[in-house]
């Protein structure tokens, strides 16, 4: 046996740790194509810092930002995210190009730099341009002579304005033909008393506080966009629009009707030398914990009970449910980064799937087993995340059903009180939409069923919920719940056909049926009646009600029984859990929505609830 002196072991030692200290300098501090930006070099026990351009404190992209580095911080990863703020989207992209920052938000309407890729689409902002209500001016032409507060000149929003004005004209010789306000607090001069601007134009999420100000406090109003269709046609990258009645305000409803207006995409940039595994991280962070982005902590250096026990450290921000990845990427205008594509193509065959072929010929047997095992784990995997996902809806269903409660409650007080025709018909569109989406929730669970998607737990939930509705649609003077019964069926088609897309076309037969609009009456008409039956089938299988002696009983006894389904529901995806149908993520991506569920229909339970105020 050789034995090894002393001072070649140290010799061989030393060479060794001179190697292992040259290589990680090579590899982790000398410039890498890859990863040119000196605040992403890292030692692999280290973890990506990353900062992200959001804008003003007080908007929607600073607000989305804190919650993403306050999920991202939380979460088991090799990231830490930090908010910057800004004076808006072109600030935001300045900083990205030079490299000063690693993640910005913009507007999709905004150009960018090459230094830039997009990450994923984020939440839609509307052009919003408010008037004083004295002001005269009912469309976009008439605010020719007026006074107009600009948007400031550091954001994105003045490019749009800028668009808009171009578009109808009311830019000549680069000069506005309207009197403006540059470079000031724009809401505190149109509020101010006796202020002489008669608009505001934003670009912001609709429903945003500061605008709700404007509208509630300030004497404003909207004036459409009718011409959205023809500024599309310019501008690829926006959208139509729509600021839905009463968004603002339920009653009196603001705005008053349906406001036509353009749309555009709030993006999540990052700079092209940031390295792949850090984006592929914070956009699978994004998109598997996106339920969390609806209702958490804004706070981050905030422990997670410490926001539990802080009611107002909480922000509801319902439109993160919008987030999306680029359904086509050559669509975009945009190259999208090698990190989030990364993700985005987590489904398609592996290499070994590609190849396997070559590779059976050289191993004949293993590469088959690793193969069917992948596939055995993803299936698994799949199957677990859409069971939480059949909780989830359940979990949406019952919250539905509490609102149309509440909408019945409404109804009929405004029916007892002063039969306002306008409040009564909100009303009732309400209650037919909701019963609609849980009557369509219940036929696409029976075929789920019939195909042993679902448990019968599952479905059973679903008819539950359906006939809790009906019976208290029932509650209703019979000449206003006939009208919603005969409108919930065809509505409930619609929801349907919209989910399922439009048939495809096959056959020359096809394309001229559907040029006449045959076909597509036909499958509303056949649909519609298959869902009346549905919804027959519901009221002929409620069971006989207990008496109440008023119909504030009645409804502290439905939001009872919600209370009590949920609890049930609950129980069933813990059991799920415990015996590892459902993932752990899962569990908890479901557990949010259901607290907020649960928290509403407790807080209905409560002394100040609208059941014990209103007889």
């Amino acid at each position: 046996m050789m034995k090894y002196k002393p001072r070649f072991l140290f010799l061989l030692g030393s060479g060794l740790l001179i190697f292992l200290i040259i290589y990680l300098v090579h590899e982790y501090f000398s410039p890498h194509q890859e990863n040119k930006n000196p605040s992403l070099i890292r030692l692999p026990w280290q973890k990506y810092q990353l900062t992200i351009a959001a804008g003003k404190s007080t908007g929607d992209s600073f607000t989305f930002a804190q919650k993403l580095a306050y999920i991202v911080n939380k979460t088991d990863s090799n990231l830490i995210v930090k908010v910057e703020e800004t004076d808006g989207t072109k600030a935001n992209l300045e900083r990205l190009e030079k490299g000063k920052v690693q993640l910005a938000m913009a507007q999709a309407d905004i150009p960018i730099t090459t230094e830039a890729q997009l990450v994923s689409f984020l939440f839609p902002d509307v052009y919003q341009l408010i008037v004083k209500n004295n002001s005269g001016i009912d469309n976009v032409l008439k605010l020719r002579d007026k006074v107009v507060a600009l948007p400031p000149s550091q954001g994105g929003q003045i490019e749009s304005f800028n668009f808009l004005m171009n578009h109808y004209g009311l830019i000549t010789n680069n000069q506005y033909d309207f009197k403006t306000l540059k470079d000031t607090d724009v809401d505190q001069k149109f509020c101010q008393k006796d202020s002489q601007v008669d608009a505001v134009f934003h670009v912001r999420l609709v429903g945003n506080s500061a605008i709700k100000k404007l509208l509630t406090e300030c004497d404003g109003k909207f004036v459409p966009i009718h011409q959205w269709s023809a500024m599309i046609n310019k501008h690829p990258e926006l959208e139509e629009g729509k600021i839905p009645q009463g968004v603002y305000q339920g009653n009196p409803a603001i705005p008053a009707e349906d406001i036509s207006t353009v749309s555009v995409r709030r993006l999540l940039l990052a700079h092209k030398n940031v390295p792949k595994e850090a984006i592929q991280e914070i956009t699978r962070i994004l998109y598997e914990r996106r339920q969390q982005f609806v209702y958490s902590c804004t706070k981050l250096n905030l422990e997670d009970q410490k926001c539990e026990d802080s009611k107002h450290l909480k922000t509801r921000m319902p439109a993160a449910a919008l987030i999306s990845q680029p359904k086509s990427f050559s669509d975009t205008g945009k190259s999208i980064h090698p990190g989030a594509l990364a993700y985005y193509n987590r489904e398609q065959p592996s290499y070994l799937e590609r190849y396997s072929g070559i590779f059976e010929v050289i191993v004949a047997l293993v590469i088959p087993f690793i193969s069917w095992l992948t596939l055995f784990q993803q299936r698994i995997e799949a199957a677990r995340k859409n069971k939480a996902d059949d909780y989830i809806r359940e979990v949406t269903a019952l919250m539905d059903a509490e609102e149309l409660i509440k909408a019945i409650l409404e109804l009929i007080n405004a029916i007892q009180v002063n039969n306002d025709l306008i409040i009564i018909e909100r009303f009732q569109n309400l209650i037919i939409e909701k019963t609609a989406k849980i009557l369509t929730e219940k036929k696409e669970a029976e075929q789920a069923r019939s195909k042993n998607k679902i448990s019968q737990d599952s479905l059973e939930s679903f008819s539950k919920t359906l006939r809790k509705v009906v019976n208290a649609i029932e509650k209703l003077p019979s000449s206003h719940s006939s009208i919603i019964f005969v409108k919930i069926p065809q509505k409930a088609a619609e929801i349907l056909q919209r989910r399922q897309g439009k048939p495809a076309q096959n056959s020359l037969l096809d394309i001229i049926i559907n040029w006449f609009s045959l076909k597509k009456v036909q499958d509303i008409n056949r649909l519609t009646l298959d869902l009346k039956n549905t919804l027959k089938n519901a009221m002929a299988n409620l069971k006989t009600q207990k008496s109440f002696q008023d119909l504030s009983q009645f409804i502290d006894s439905e939001h009872q029984e919600i209370s009590r389904d949920l609890d049930a529901i609950f129980k069933r995806s813990v059991n799920a859990l415990v015996s590892e149908r459902i993932s752990q993520d899962s569990f908890q991506a479901f557990r949010v929505i259901w607290q907020i569920a649960k928290k509403d229909t407790d807080e209905d339970l409560g002394g100040d609830g609208l059941a014990t105020n209103r007889n």
